[in-house]
C-alpha cells in the first residue's frame, strides 16, 4: 500500500445492487477471528451490480493475514440476502471479489 492512497475492494454481486436499500460489508480478521470492521455502502459507491467498498489506511491496519469478508444486503421490499463468506489475503485486498 502506498502513503497517501485510498484502498478499495469493488465486489460484483449476481444481481442488480441498485435494488437495495441497505449493503453491509463486514471484515472479519485476526487469530480470534474477530469482527474487526464494518462498512456500510452509500448509494454514491453502487453501480448496477457492483459495489465499492473504500477503505481507510488505518482501516487496512486493523486486518492481518486471511481476512474473511461478509456481506448482507436488504432490498427496497425489505427482502435480506447473505452471502457466504470469502476469505482473502490481506495482500490482496485491494482487489476485485465476485460473490
Amino acid at each position: 500500500m502506498i502513503q497517501g492512497t485510498t484502498p478499495a475492494i469493488r465486489l460484483t454481486l449476481p444481481f442488480d445492487a441498485r435494488m437495495c436499500s441497505h449493503i453491509r460489508v463486514a471484515f472479519i480478521s485476526g487469530p480470534d477471528r474477530k469482527e474487526v470492521l464494518s462498512k456500510d455502502i452509500e448509494d454514491s459507491d453502487i453501480t448496477e451490480s457492483t459495489v465499492l467498498v473504500p477503505l481507510t489506511q488505518e482501516e487496512t491496519r486493523l486486518m492481518e493475514g486471511l481476512v474473511v469478508l461478509e456481506v448482507r444486503a436488504k432490498t427496497r421490499t425489505g427482502q435480506i440476502i447473505g452471502f457466504d463468506p470469502e476469505p482473502l489475503i490481506m495482500a490482496d485486498l485491494v482487489d476485485e471479489v465476485e460473490l
